[in-house]
C-alpha cells in the first residue's frame, strides 16, 4: 500500500509545477524578497551610453589630431575653418582646442616619448 504522505507530496509538487508552467511564481516566508521583479526601464538611460561613446570618440579624435599636427598648425587650421562660411564655421566651433583636448593630447605625447 502506498504511503498517503507521499501521495499528498506528489500532488503538491504537481500543483506547483502546473502553476509554474502557467507563469505563477512563489516566494517563501524566509527568502527576504529575492523574487524576480520586473526591471524598471528609465527613458534616458539607453541614450546615455551612445552619447558617452560619441563624446569619447570626438575628444579622442581631436586630441590625436592636435597631437599629430602640433599646436600652431592645429590653431591655424581651426582659424581657417572659422574664417570660411557654411558648415566649416560650425566645424571650427567643434574642433577648437578645449581643456579636455589639450589634456588628452599632452597625455598621448607623454605616452609616445
Amino acid at each position: 500500500m502506498a504511503d498517503p504522505n507521499l501521495a499528498n507530496f506528489n500532488g503538491r509538487v504537481r500543483r506547483i509545477h502546473d502553476a509554474y508552467q502557467r507563469g505563477a511564481r512563489f516566494e517563501t516566508a524566509g527568502s527576504k524578497g529575492r523574487a524576480r521583479r520586473p526591471r524598471v526601464r528609465r527613458r534616458w538611460l539607453p541614450l546615455l551610453r551612445p552619447l558617452l561613446i560619441v563624446l569619447v570618440a570626438v575628444f579622442g579624435l581631436k586630441s590625436m589630431i592636435y597631437n599629430h599636427l602640433g599646436a600652431s598648425a592645429y590653431q591655424t587650421r581651426v582659424a581657417e575653418m572659422r574664417a570660411s562660411t557654411g558648415f566649416e564655421h560650425y566645424g571650427a566651433l567643434l574642433m577648437q582646442a578645449d581643456p579636455v583636448t589639450l589634456y588628452l593630447a599632452a597625455a598621448a605625447k607623454r605616452l609616445q616619448h
